[in-house]
């Protein structure tokens, strides 16, 4: 009896679906792609990063293409469709989601699926399959924003996030189209200052390919960075700067105007190169303002190099700077040494404390 129960339970199982004498035979196919060389067909993915780094804006900008009918986002082949997707803030994210709809010109080709996350324990995946089998057209892309809402599981338990994970896999990415991807935005750890997700290991470990959305301040960009790729086709990962623009939005109730990003190409080289020019061009307008105050200072044109200490000397009064250029000083002494004529000032106890123009 114990044996015949064994042997049904084996004839249920996945790993009876196998020939034991059969062996591979080497023939392999490189994958249908989502996204070019980079979303796989029938993947997992996460977009992750600090809360308001700029996930959703990466994914409203790729719905809004998919949803339009265009095969190209940011010049690589892309697979448009429908789109499902789960999100928290659900208000704020359809008004975000139709700000980028309505940048891009035409009519939509494909249908956007808006819903709320529900917080559904992993046992209620199934619900979530009824409702994907209940579709008439399959969607291209499932998301769920954030992963933390969506679902009631803990995120930094390794076994919890495996079974989620395959849940996912196993009930609903076979119900999306052939070419489909499901995108889970994900939060990052404190530690990390944003690069990692947070959680358990196993979220990344199992998942196909994932995006590091950040913001950087000094350059003013979002960055979004591709992180994780399994296949790794292509010769550098590739990543995007995204510049936020404001623009109008036509509610049922008035108008508004809703932030969007506008994503091209991005490299670190050529944003140092960027920051350089603009740098070299910031002091090109500080010179010439210098110069400007210098040649119209009335009575003697004494720099005072040496701060408050050594004071200047008596009788002489330093022609004023603004103040938005003392982190620039250095560089006004050595502008005005290297264009003009000067004499050298000392006081009187022999200190040099700064010169005089003479022409």
């Amino acid at each position: 009896m114990d044996d015949e129960l064994f042997w049904k339970r084996y004839q249920a199982s996945k790993i009876s679906k196998f020939d034991p004498n059969k062996p591979w035979d080497f023939k392999i196919r490189q994958p249908e792609w989502m996204l070019d060389k980079l979303i796989p067909a029938r993947s997992i993915g996460m977009v992750y990063g600090p809360s308001n780094s700029g996930k959703s804006h990466i994914i409203c900008d790729i719905i809004a293409n998919m949803i339009h009918g265009h095969t190209e986002w940011q010049g690589i082949p892309i697979k448009p469709g429908n789109v499902v997707m789960f999100s928290e803030s659900l208000g704020h994210i359809q008004a975000r989601m139709k700000a980028y709809v309505t940048n891009i010109e035409g009519e939509l080709q494909f249908g956007l699926y808006s819903l709320p996350n529900l917080a559904l324990d992993t046992r209620d995946i199934d619900l979530v399959e009824a409702w994907f089998m209940s579709m008439e057209h399959a969607p291209m892309m499932a998301i769920f924003d954030t992963l933390a809402t969506a679902f009631a599981f803990d995120e930094n338990d390794n076994r919890e996030a495996s079974k989620l994970i395959a849940a996912l896999e196993e009930r609903i990415l076979p119900l999306l189209d052939p070419a489909g991807t499901i995108i889970l935005a994900h939060h990052t750890s404190k530690m990390s200052e944003g690069k990692s997700a947070r959680g358990a290991s196993a979220l990344i470990g199992n998942i196909d390919y994932s995006i590091n959305v950040l913001y950087d301040k000094k350059a003013n960009l979002t960055i979004a960075n591709w992180e994780k790729d399994r296949w790794r086709l292509v010769e550098e990962p590739p990543a995007w700067a995204g510049t936020m623009r404001r623009v109008p939005v036509e509610f049922e109730n008035g108008s508004a105007e809703m932030s969007i990003l506008d994503w091209e190409p991005y490299s670190q080289e050529a944003q140092d190169m960027a920051a350089q020019l603009a740098d070299e061009l910031q002091n090109d307008l500080i010179r010439k303002e210098v110069d400007d105050i210098v040649d119209g200072w009335q009575g003697e044109k004494y720099i005072h190099e040496t701060g408050k200490r050594p004071a200047a000397p008596s009788g002489r009064v330093p022609v004023q700077f603004p103040h938005q250029y003392d982190g620039k000083r250095r560089e006004i002494y050595e502008h005005l040494r290297s264009t003009r004529k000067i004499e050298e000032v000392h006081n009187k106890n022999g200190v040099h404390t700064g010169f005089v123009i003479i022409k």
